[in-house]
């Protein structure tokens, strides 16, 4: 075949160029087979929608990507952001179709300025479909290769278009529709020519021109971008000096939702947060494939416990108001008020504008036009016009609660009430508030003391304890009714919430017995080990503390409370299943004692009125501890049935806001309330499968004692003292009469 002269030679280039031909198909097969998913820049419709449904098979509101990563079409961005990421980033975008040739090289190497936006695209989309990030020489080949397929298969706007709605914009920012949304609380297509000016500045270094973190390099990175769109022609001086003359003025950073339906709002906010958690952990998008979660929510014990809290504090909420009236305690001087003022949304973005404290002042005196929460109306709100400091005087006032129900069988929630309503306040106190619990941690000392060998009718002495702390400090804890005399036992101690009792108990057992106890049952905030825990002097969540007494009706098994059971892909493949593991915290002996004493304190001491407040039946097997706080800030009951465990906590935001003394403030008035109509509402619903008949039985052999025939006859006082509600309610008119 190739015989002749130039036989030899051309024998050579044949198979030269065969060869060159081979290789070059297969590395063109290698980059295209390698290339990332491009489907991730245009999502198929019904994908970005994570279903979240309650244990009952009702499905909760649907978790949108908007609400996380909104994606902006083309056409909706407005045409200064464009030009601005142009001046930015690449003047000349226009004038290639894919990268530079002479600037390959440097991208290779790793020089800045030879990668191009839409190659920062492409190494876009390979960060986010790999586990980790490569920057050798080959994945920056496969980035160039990449390049050309998307300048082949998109316009160039839609190229710049789907490069903003994947970059990072620092923070959580993902996308120019999230960045917009942060920064500013608008949509991108409503951006100004300088908001975009300082949003295309960002990307080159997204946290050192953070307009939070560093609002001055902020500020100079915009003016560049501004001076770079002037020198190319895209705007003139007069309007580059305007937009650089406006102050960088960005929103606090709060994160709206945008829902429909509020219903568990609180729990549905756990659980989106624990799926992205989930889902970062195992390299997964859940837009992307469309999750289907499954909680441990009941959608009917929501309602209720929703029903309940509403029920007994817009109620409570009159007793409240009279009482601060009569103290003026939200004076308009008020400390409380200045506080809120400093810590509001309002005041932050006027310093940031750099206004003076005045000026900043008198944005408050100003009546604007504004919606609010309100009990008195069916859609739970009023559309009003007021001051900003009014509005900040109006919701200062109000009583707040957390609630949590859990089946302590299994470990699941089951009802979840951070708040009076998700639409008007996000701030959680199921799971992020934290506030002093008072005597609700009383029952801790006890199951310590049980585990170090005392018995329930072991007997202390009711006089006040000179106790000396470990940082030297004498405490001398007394208690609130005054009432001291003799000796009693551990169960009249905690039948009626005895301070000094339980002071001389703790000093026996060790606090950090207690502490380690308390560890094991799940408290994860810090404590302390002084003896003044005894009493609560710390904060918890409304959640630990009421994941922590799941362990007496178990009989000293904890689960961590947990609300997904599991998720799926769209399309029903199951990617992960979760399981509340028992783990025993203290013997069965001791944890059914321990309910015997807390069955105690709701039947005879300071919880005695739990079934009287909602008609619950007298044979309903029920154990619970109140908790009272200082000036009565705060009011808890945690308590248990056969079936569920509940804790609910009720104070105001401000903890200066409270009832100051009066018994209407202490947990028997203020929380129990909403535990006896929520479990009242459980008990009596035909559908769910709660039985009066359940009984907490005892473990086989069981020793403990827990009748103890010598103990002082005990008029009953309510919790810590006299607790003469008609009296109050005798005053509360008196006060409103005047």
């Amino acid at each position: 075949m190739f015989k002749g002269k130039y036989g030899r030679f051309r024998r050579f280039w044949t198979y030269a160029l065969g060869g060159t031909t081979l290789l070059f198909a297969g590395v063109f097969t290698f980059f295209y087979l390698t290339l990332p998913d491009l489907t991730d820049l245009e999502p198929e419709p019904g994908m970005g929608i994570v279903h979240i449904f309650t244990s009952d098979a009702k499905e909760l509101e649907p978790l949108r990507a908007e609400e996380f990563r909104r994606t902006a079409a083309p056409h909706e961005l407005p045409e200064h952001l464009y030009l601005a990421l142009l001046a930015a980033e690449e003047p000349d975008f226009y004038q290639h179709w894919g990268w530079r040739p002479q600037k390959l090289y440097q991208n290779l190497t790793g020089k800045w300025g030879g990668s191009t936006v839409t190659q920062r695209l492409a190494r876009l989309l390979y960060d986010q479909q790999s586990e980790k990030k490569d920057r050798s020489t080959i994945r920056k080949l496969q980035e160039a290769f990449t390049a050309l397929v998307l300048e082949r298969r998109y316009t160039k706007k839609e190229l710049l278009a789907f490069y903003l709605n994947h970059s990072f914009f620092g923070g959580t920012n993902y996308g120019i529709e999230q960045a917009a949304e942060d920064y500013f609380r608008k949509r991108a297509k409503f951006l100004t020519l300088d908001e975009s000016a300082l949003l295309a500045g960002m990307l080159f270094a997204p946290s050192k021109y953070n307009p939070r973190k560093n609002p001055e390099a902020a500020k100079k990175r915009r003016d560049e971008v501004l001076k770079k769109m002037q020198k190319i022609g895209k705007l003139s001086p007069q309007v580059a000096e305007m937009a650089m003359s406006a102050p960088v003025y960005v929103e606090s950073p709060v994160r709206k939702t945008e829902k429909r339906n509020y219903f568990a709002g609180y729990f549905r906010r756990y659980v989106v947060d624990f799926v992205e958690k989930w889902c970062k952990e195992n390299g997964r998008d859940m837009f992307r494939e469309g999750l289907r979660v499954y909680t441990t929510l009941d959608s009917s014990l929501q309602a209720y416990a929703e029903a309940a809290v509403k029920e007994h504090l817009r109620e409570h909420q009159r007793h409240l108001d009279v009482i601060l009236k009569s103290l003026r305690t939200l004076r308009k001087d008020s400390p409380i008020l200045a506080r809120a003022m400093r810590q509001s949304r309002r005041w932050k973005l006027a310093k940031q504008a750099g206004l003076s404290d005045e000026a900043a002042k008198a944005l408050f005196k100003q009546k604007v036009a504004m919606r609010v929460f309100a009990y008195h109306k069916p859609e739970g709100y009023v559309d009003t016009v007021m001051t900003p400091f009014d509005s900040l005087k109006y919701y200062a006032r109000l009583l707040e609660a957390g609630m949590t129900a859990l089946d302590h069988k299994r470990g699941h929630i089951l009802a979840w009430v951070g708040g009076l309503d998700y639409q008007f306040f996000q701030y959680d106190h199921v799971y992020k508030g934290k506030r002093q619990v008072g005597s609700t941690f009383k029952p801790f000392v006890y199951a310590a003391a049980l585990e170090a060998g005392f018995k329930p009718c072991d007997t202390l002495l009711n006089q006040p304890p000179e106790i000396v702390a470990p940082d030297g400090d004498l405490w001398a804890p007394r208690n609130a009714d005054h009432d001291y005399g003799g000796f009693v036992s551990l169960r009249y101690g905690i039948t009626y919430s005895i301070n000094v009792v339980t002071a001389r108990l703790i000093q026996k057992v060790g606090p950090e017995k207690v502490v380690e106890l308390a560890r094991k049952m799940g408290v994860e905030s810090e404590l302390k080990p002084v003896p003044s825990i005894a009493l609560g002097t710390f904060d918890l969540s409304v959640l630990e503390l009421t994941g922590a007494y799941q362990c007496y009706p178990t009989l000293g098994e904890y689960r961590a409370p947990m609300a997904v059971t599991r998720i799926e892909d769209r399309n029903g493949r199951v990617l992960a299943t979760f399981k509340s593991e028992p783990r025993r915290v203290f013997s069965r002996e001791n944890g059914y004692a321990m309910v015997e004493l807390l069955r105690a304190v709701a039947t005879n001491g300071t919880a005695a009125n739990v079934r009287y407040i909602a008609n619950l039946p007298w044979n309903l097997d029920v154990g619970g501890k109140t908790g009272t706080t200082q000036g009565n800030s705060d009011g808890w009951f945690v308590g248990f049935t056969p079936a569920l465990t509940a804790g609910v906590w009720v104070g105001c935001a401000d903890r200066n806001v409270n009832f100051n003394y009066s018994n209407l403030g202490r947990g028997s008035y203020m929380a129990m309330p909403i535990w006896s109509k929520f479990m009242a509402k459980a008990y009596n619903d035909p559908a769910l499968p709660y039985n009066l008949k359940q009984k907490i039985v005892p473990p086989v052999p069981y020793r403990h004692v827990t009748y103890c025939p010598y103990d002082p006859i005990r008029k009953l006082k309510g919790e810590d003292g006299d607790s003469s509600l008609a009296k109050i309610d005798s005053l509360s008119k008196v006060i409103q009469d005047e």
